[in-house]
């Protein structure tokens, strides 16, 4: 697998902005103005950013003279991706190809809008399952439809969608995985969660979760999920087997460890995590209040807070 040299992810959408964390080396922080010593700045300046339940990454990859730009994700609403891009001054055009993690609203709901707006065709890339009409099913029998991702909508915006349930080379050094391989005794199926095939519901593996895996030269494997449907140790556990790289740089993303998620399965997880080693973790989204806390306080050399406007300088 190619390498790159340097990357920057830049968080579009995730569930909450905060203009006062602190800043490092590794990270910049979207928040007020710049202070110069002696000047007066107004605090009013600062462009407002929107936050909802939902995930969106700008990443750029550089190689040598060589830069790539992607897109994973599109957040909850039609607007709020837009505006973020309109306000941190987001390129559309340069966006070689956008990855759809899988078909749940929280991920897909400013796509239509993005693809409009953009002045160029760019490949949509997700997996044939991402357009299951979808349930969440509670245990008194109320349904939640939890799908609203349809090709029709992709047509109606031009869309040039690209379906693979297999690894796919994005760019130098950049790949969308295939079916991520369950293989792990905890991360099993998401109860609530069923799809509606011939009148008939079926239990929900997302076979069509997508993550992305970038190697980066010399650090290792940054590994971004977009919800973990089929458990982020397993996804990270087959980045390393697809690409044959055991060492992991960054994980970042949502590791649907939110909600009802019993203790003992936050727990394992974050035991794993610190099994695997990574340099940075950075959980987002749906990773949940209770297992946010638990990866800063057992892996606080490596944990990173993310927020709305953030960028990661991965190098």
């Amino acid at each position: 697998m190619d390498a790159v040299d340097r990357v920057i992810i830049t968080t579009l959408i995730d569930n909450y902005v905060d203009v006062f964390i602190p800043g490092t080396k590794n990270v910049e922080r979207w928040g007020p103005p710049e202070l110069v010593q002696g000047a007066t700045v107004s605090y009013a300046t600062t462009p407002p950013l929107i936050a909802e339940h939902g995930l969106s990454l700008l990443i750029e990859t550089f190689r040598e003279d060589q830069k790539q730009t992607y897109l994973f994700d599109a957040g909850f609403t039609k607007d709020g991706v837009p505006h973020n891009i309109e306000k941190l001054g987001v390129d559309l055009n340069k966006i070689s190809s956008i990855v759809i993690s899988h078909g749940h609203p929280d991920h897909t709901g400013a796509l239509a809008e993005i693809l409009k707006t953009a002045e160029k065709k760019i490949p949509v890339i997700t997996h044939p399952s991402a357009f299951l009409k979808r349930y969440l099913v509670f245990p008194d029998g109320t349904r939640v439809l939890s799908n609203t991702f349809t090709e029709k909508a992709l047509d109606d915006a031009g869309a040039e969608v690209l379906l693979s349930g297999d690894l796919a080379i994005l760019g130098p050094g950049v790949v969308a995985t295939g079916e991520i391989d369950m293989v792990n005794d905890f991360e099993q199926h998401f109860p609530l969660a069923y799809y509606e095939q011939n009148g008939e519901m079926e239990k929900d593996f997302f076979p069509d979760e997508k993550s992305l895996i970038i190697n980066l030269k010399d650090k290792g494997l940054i590994v971004l999920s977009g919800c973990g449907h089929r458990g982020i140790i397993n996804t990270v556990e087959y980045a390393k087997r697809a690409t044959g790289i055991e060492q992991v740089h960054a994980v970042i993303g949502g590791f649907h460890l939110t909600g009802t998620t019993p203790m003992e399965k936050i727990e394992r997880t974050v035991e794993e995590m610190k099994r695997i080693e990574p340099d940075f973790i950075i959980p987002t989204h749906c990773t949940g209040w209770k297992a946010m806390n638990r990866f800063a306080d057992e892996m606080s050399d490596n944990f990173l807070l993310n927020a709305v406007g953030t960028r990661f300088i991965l190098a």
